[in-house]
């Protein structure tokens, strides 16, 4: 991840609202800085974007829809290249591709913190 990105107030705004269970406005906030950006920091932007809506699908309910975009979130960071290569990111990656073997279950999730570098 870029030091520009890693200090991207926007990110850091969606990184506490993630943290504190508001995955909605997590996406939001996420989504302001995502339509700026171009490239591997895009890719891995919409993959956290995605993992929280994943987040939001799961309070609902739709275990489906969570499942498909974890899917898809695990997808972008891998495409995010070195940009996705932060500790923080790379913990939530572990965490998620975990949960998303667990989604076929009818096991409990609970969303992970993240942090980044």
């Amino acid at each position: 991840m870029t030091p520009e990105l890693r200090a991207e107030p926007r990110l850091r705004v969606g990184i506490a609202l993630f943290n504190a269970g508001a995955f909605f406005a997590a996406h939001e906030a996420w989504e302001e800085l995502w339509l700026e950006l171009v490239g591997e920091e895009k890719q891995l932007v919409q993959g956290l974007i995605q993992i929280a809506a994943g987040y939001y699908k799961l309070e609902q309910g739709n275990r489906s829809a969570t499942r498909k975009l974890f899917e898809k979130a695990l997808a972008r960071i891998a495409a995010a290249g070195e940009c996705g290569n932060d500790a923080g990111v790379q913990a939530l990656v572990s965490v998620v591709g975990e949960q998303l073997r667990l989604l076929a279950s009818a096991a409990p999730l609970t969303a992970p913190q993240l942090t980044i570098g």
